[in-house]
């Protein structure tokens, strides 16, 4: 009894951890699971399972993001856990779809486009890009650039190219295959 109040106890708060961390000002909407099991194996010892997921959306100042966060513990194996952003989408229907990135010695080049759907052109001013690039389970760079006045007007139906350079004096140059998630709000 007190292995599983011990476990459903630590995976609470672990649970409230995370929420804690993904709130920061906007407007949210979760939804969450948990479930617990506990038992004895073939051997007498006992097994103590736990897994929960969240779902949360943020909006602000119209635009959209969406988070899965799942963790799980198992007696046997220890805890694990997985996090995966969308890229933000946004209300009126604006993404920027990266093309190229290049990995050079104090800056990262990620080179793309701005595409919108809708009626009506906008003019992106203000972009925050933050990004990582891994291979494997191996982060080899993560970095995020604020990018004032862009002015760049996007029209429905257009691509509208666009290449942003973070720089960084710490920023590695890298050659090999990697793979990059990134998002972007404006």
């Amino acid at each position: 009894m007190v292995k599983k109040n011990f476990a459903k106890r630590a995976f609470l708060q672990m649970c409230l951890a995370m929420s804690l961390a993904l709130l920061g000002g906007c407007s949210y909407s979760a939804s969450s699971t948990t479930e617990t099991s506990v038992g004895v194996d073939v051997n007498g010892k006992p097994q103590v399972n736990a897994s929960a997921s969240m779902n949360v959306e943020r909006s602000a100042d119209g635009k959209t993001a969406n988070q899965k966060t799942s963790v799980s513990w198992d007696s046997q194996t220890g805890a694990n856990a997985s996090q995966e952003w969308t890229k933000a989408s946004a209300k009126d229907g604006v993404q920027f779809i990266v093309e190229n990135v290049v990995l050079r010695k104090g800056e990262t080049e990620i080179s793309g486009y701005f595409t919108k759907d809708g009626g009506s052109a906008i003019q992106m001013k203000d972009v925050t890009l933050s990004f990582s690039a891994t291979e494997g389970n191996k982060v080899i760079w993560s970095d995020e650039g604020l990018f004032g006045n862009v002015n760049i007007p996007v029209r429905p139906g257009e691509r509208t190219p666009h290449t942003f350079i973070v720089e960084n004096p710490g920023a590695p140059a890298y050659n090999g295959p990697f793979h990059f998630e990134y998002n972007l709000t404006y």
